[in-house]
């Protein structure tokens, strides 16, 4: 006998899809090909996307190009590249596991090598005010190691906005990854990419609960307090969840649905 899904099981269900061990080497593992079903995702910054602070997307006015897909910037006194990280390429809350700069590095000048940071800048969120930043991520290359990928794992959580600093206000926080030129004019040192792997993550759960029948000591509390916030879910009820009644097929359609943003090409134009 068939024993109807109960809606406690489905939430944890929605949450648990693709979760899967995924050991990626450092600079071969390949992009998964959907956004649901695997739970290590990948974002590639490319070369094209990395521009001197400040500069516009201006012909002439950011870098030399070599090869096809790599540069370096103008100037002889080396330089900074920067590209934005924004909710487009990490989602807000991700688990952000490893960066890797790829480049060149043909130089073997003493410390005339590659740096990569991840870098975030921050102001209040209410009225803009108490600019701040920091640099938790480092990595850079050593003597002249040619084609090569640096990265590591920067052990950080992706939030746009949260009270990064502690100082009891809450900040709007942008993140950047900033590639460093040491000192030379031959171009010896170029970018060719980023890239980032992350794990999606549940929101940390609420201190109050949302339904009375799932208080805070419920064992699936977090995730539907997640699927409430989220606008999955308004409950069974006045204040209440039912997380042991039996769910439909009709209502499972709609949890699904709206969590995973199931869409399709609608008809053709007449």
């Amino acid at each position: 006998m068939r024993h109807p899904a109960s809606r406690t099981c489905l939430t944890a269900l929605l949450y648990a899809v693709g979760i899967s061990a995924i050991a990626a080497a450092q600079s071969v593992a390949s992009a998964p090909t959907s956004g649901y079903g695997d739970d290590l995702q990948i974002a590639v910054v490319p070369f094209n996307r990395f521009e001197l602070i400040g500069a516009g997307p201006v012909a002439g006015s950011c870098c030399q190009q070599g090869l096809p897909g790599e540069r370096w910037p103008l100037g002889s006194n080396g330089g900074v590249l920067v590209a934005d990280i924004d909710p487009g390429a990490v989602p807000n809350g991700a688990d952000l596991e490893q960066i890797s700069f790829y480049v060149r590095d043909d130089d073997s000048g003493a410390n005339l090598n590659f740096s990569g940071r991840l870098c975030r800048t921050w102001v209040d969120a209410i009225d803009g005010a108490d600019i701040d930043g920091d640099c938790p991520f480092l990595v850079s290359t050593f003597g002249a190691p040619g084609q090569t990928v640096v990265g590591g794992d920067p052990d950080l959580q992706v939030r746009y906005q949260y009270d990064v600093d502690g100082d009891g206000v809450e900040e709007v926080v942008s993140y950047i990854l900033w590639a460093a030129f040491p000192d030379v004019t031959s171009g010896d040192v170029r970018l060719h990419a980023a890239r980032l792997l992350y794990r999606r993550q549940v929101s940390p759960a609420p201190a109050v609960a949302t339904f009375s029948d799932v208080p805070t000591s419920h064992p699936f509390f977090q995730f539907v307090e997640a699927l409430s916030a989220s606008g999955i879910t308004a409950g069974c009820g006045t204040g209440i969840y039912c997380p042991e009644a039996p769910l439909t097929r009709g209502q499972m359609a709609a949890f699904l649905a709206k969590a995973l943003g199931l869409h399709w090409p609608g008809p053709a134009a007449p």
